[in-house]
């Protein structure tokens, strides 16, 4: 027994002699250290050593001493196998945990030693999101691992980390349960606070969207929350709480969600600075951009692909940049409103892509270039967030004053409107004044001559001689008198006739006017809980209501004509006529063109130009 165990120790201490490796000695003071430095690593990388083979390599002195706190392999498919010796000085032999700080790993394998039976036995913990999450012993975002280490006692671990193309960062260090527990509630109150903002800017430009009807609202939502995502993969969350049984689509999602920020940030850029208009060019390339980058993500799923688009996306996220870039240095020399905070924007978002390039290009600092890129991306967001606002307000105000300088524009032209149907009013007026004036005439010249008929009675009845005498004239006068009676009848048979024809015309334009006006079975048809109240004053009306359906749309209109009776009605008939005509024609047309339309079919009817003869 004892020489079996100087022989292991003799083993062992080969070990560290070849590689320089130190031994991590945990004393009672014992929170967090980082051991990147006092670990050695191999390459295998092509993944076809086993855990025997390894510790057979470790013997030989294969493994290399790092010489960085934090251990990093650039864009690989191959596996690194990590070896550290830990001594526990500490008096908790249940409280030493491996913590790997970096969400994004593929596939982790932690190798434990146990002695049964005087041999040296591994078992095995699994992390990574190449494993579904409830493979991990510890349920968190991070990779975290508990280390069976009793006090006094010295172990050397094997871990492998296995990449599926993407780099490969190891911040590794030994923790306490209890500074694990302060460093996650820590950051999970500042990740809570930064998920918070963007939640809140979701439901802002929502309301946005539904009061505007205007898409850039849209299109940012879903900007905000594609970023949300993409942050969330970054930390690990999304796999825990979205997907944790797909890690297939976790690995992919990382890369669709980087392409789709772009999508979106430049679609913004097209949609605010309204580049189909302003910067046409531009305008073609942003948009043939997206397309590209929409139909590239389309294969990603095929495996092969999905390692040749790690390397092609960066390339693609360059040239987004470069593309935007210029795209709002051009907006600002046109002095386009969104430009300036575009360009602020923009410059975060920069800022922020660039911490997450250090990082992946093996930086220290890993936990600060998290942190930072969720501070420039954030501030990036809000400023956009506060442009769109301002945006909103500009168009609330140019769509009150479009609809104050309409309704001013009707106002005139109603005023124009009414002043003309007074003149023809008053012309009519004035034509059937002059028809009473000679009505009148008529009926005096009668009286008068009523009055020489019995100027003549009377001169009769005083000279009985000269009656008999002038019988003969009597009977000529009688006559006279006759014809006099005959042409009175007949001018009174003229205006009665004339009056029944007006009251017969009237009449007749009351059942025309009733026919052109829409049933209330129509109505109903379309509306079962409604009624038509019209009482008009004199017969016929001016005012008069009509209603169409055409195609899914419904027109409704509730008119007051200029003027009473005939005058009224006319315009009524007028106005009935021209929606007919123009709803026949274009079915797709806002009040205002109806109005105008209208305006100009009355103008032509009336023959009206403005000037009065």
């Amino acid at each position: 027994m004892l020489k079996k165990l100087v022989i292991f120790f003799i083993f062992f201490s080969i070990s560290y002699l070849s590689t320089g490796q130190e031994i991590i000695l945990l004393e009672s003071d014992f929170s967090q250290t980082p051991i990147g430095k006092n670990t050695s690593y191999f390459a295998d990388e092509n993944r076809e050593f086993s855990l025997d083979q390894i510790i057979a390599f470790d013997y030989e002195g294969k493994f290399i001493k790092s010489e960085k706190d934090i251990l990093f392999f650039d864009y690989q498919y191959s596996t690194h196998w990590i070896k550290f010796t830990v001594t526990n000085n500490t008096k908790d032999a249940n409280n030493v945990f491996l913590l790997i700080d970096y969400p994004l790993l593929y596939k982790i394998k932690v190798f434990l030693p146990t002695k049964k039976d005087e041999k040296i036995e591994y078992d095995t913990l699994f992390a990574g999101d190449g494993f579904n999450f409830d493979k991990r012993e510890l349920k968190l975002a991070t990779n975290a691992f508990k280390l069976p280490i009793k006090q006094g006692e010295t172990k050397t671990f094997y871990l492998s980390v296995e990449s599926d193309g993407d780099l490969v960062s190891l911040p590794i260090s030994l923790a306490t349960n209890s500074s694990i527990l302060a460093k996650i509630t820590k950051r999970n109150v500042l990740k809570g606070l930064f998920y918070g903002i963007l939640f809140l800017i979701i439901i802002i430009n929502l309301f946005y969207f539904i009061n505007m009807k205007d898409k850039v609202y849209l299109v940012y939502v879903l900007y905000v929350s594609v970023l949300g995502v993409y942050v969330a993969l970054r930390d690990g969350f999304a796999f825990q709480y979205f997907w944790p049984d797909f890690p297939v689509w976790n690995n992919i999602a990382v890369a669709i969600f980087a392409m789709l920020i772009i999508v979106f940030i430049l679609k913004i850029a097209q949609m605010t600075l309204d580049t189909k208009k302003q910067l046409p060019k531009l305008h073609t390339i942003l948009k043939y951009f997206i397309w590209i980058t929409i139909v590239s993500l389309l294969p990603v799923f095929y495996l092969p692909y999905y390692r040749f688009y790690i390397n092609f996306g960066n390339i693609l996220a360059l040239l987004a940049i470069i593309i935007g870039t210029v795209t709002v240095i051009i907006a600002i020399k046109k002095k386009l409103f969104f430009a300036k905070y575009f360009i602020i924007a923009i410059s975060f978002l920069i800022l922020g892509t660039f911490t997450v390039v250090m990082k992946n290009s093996g930086a220290s600092g890993i936990f600060q270039f998290e942190f930072w890129f969720k501070i420039l991306v954030g501030i990036e967001i809000i400023v956009l967030a506060y442009g769109l606002s301002v945006r909103f307000n500009n168009l609330l105000k140019e769509s009150k004053q479009q609809a104050i300088s309409r309704l001013e524009e009707i106002n005139k032209l109603k005023d124009k409107a009414n002043r003309e149907l007074e003149i023809k009013v008053e012309e009519r007026t004035q034509e059937i004044k002059q028809k009473n004036e000679e009505l009148k005439v008529v009926i005096e010249e009668i009286n008068v001559q009523k009055e020489h008929i019995t100027l003549q009675a009377s001169n009769l009845k005083t000279s009985n001689l000269q009656l008999i005498e002038r019988n003969s004239e009597i009977n000529q006068q009688k006559e006279e008198i006759q014809t006099l009676k005959d042409e009175i009848e007949k001018h009174r048979d003229i205006v009665l006739e004339q009056q029944q024809k007006i009251t017969d015309s009237i009449g007749y334009a009351k059942r025309i006017q009733n026919a052109v006006f829409p049933s209330i079975e129509i109505l109903k048809d379309n509306f079962s809980d409604s009624f038509i109240l019209f009482k008009p004053r004199d017969v016929i009306s001016g005012d008069f209501y009509w209603f169409k359906k055409v195609e899914n749309k419904i027109f409704v209109v509730v008119a007051d004509c200029t003027g009473h009776s005939v005058p009224g009605a006319f315009m009524s008939l007028l106005g009935i006529s021209s929606l007919n005509e123009m709803l026949s024609k274009e079915n797709n047309c806002t009040a205002a063109e109806i109005l105008d339309s209208m305006r100009n079919k009355i103008k032509t009817t009336l023959d009206q130009t403005g000037k009065i003869d």
